[in-house]
């Protein structure tokens, strides 16, 4: 009787060995599973990080454009406090976002941004030299052409951050 007892405790042992056991397997495999969901969250968070640095970039690179027309048309309209008021914050702008974004521009974008500044300040170096006396035709001339080529910087700049927006498949613009 001694034995029977023995035998059955033995058997229940080993069905509560296996029962272990295959928790156990489970356990791990769902653990596997855990981890290569939780790498799949992580790889599409960072993503959708990147795609909204870039879309940042380009909506910050949209502003920058439309206050370079506006310095246009205040240099037209002879403006020139308000021109000189704009182009500080275009080229602060301009130095944010290289500051910001140094990894989403290529160098050459960047050294344009950087030259696009360098401009605009020059504008504002001139006005301040006039003193407040008139501007001759020929020095408003030579701003405009500078405000134009220091435009097509930013526009250089935008468009390889638009191009690069499409390729990782963010086709949104904010159009």
């Amino acid at each position: 009787m001694h034995l029977i007892c023995l035998e059955k405790a033995e058997n229940r042992m080993d069905w509560w060995t296996v029962v272990g056991t295959v928790a156990s397997v489970a356990g791990f495999a769902v653990s596997l599973w855990v981890l290569a969901v939780a790498r799949s969250a992580r790889s599409a968070a960072q993503a959708a990080s990147a795609s909204a640095r870039q879309r940042n970039l380009v909506e910050e690179l949209e502003g920058v454009s439309h206050k370079f027309q506006q310095v246009g048309t205040l240099i037209q309209q002879e403006q020139w406090i308000a021109v000189q008021m704009w182009i500080e914050e275009v080229t602060a702008s301009c130095r944010v976002m290289l500051t910001r974004w140094p990894d989403h521009l290529s160098t050459e974008r960047k050294n344009e941004l950087m030259s696009a500044a360098t401009l605009l300040s020059s504008i504002v170096t001139a006005i301040a030299r006039a003193e407040g006396e008139p501007l001759n035709p020929q020095q408003k001339k030579r701003f405009a052409e500078t405000q134009i080529r220091a435009s097509g910087h930013v526009h250089s700049a935008l468009g390889e951050a638009r191009r690069e927006q499409e390729r990782n498949g963010d086709l949104t613009n904010g159009d």
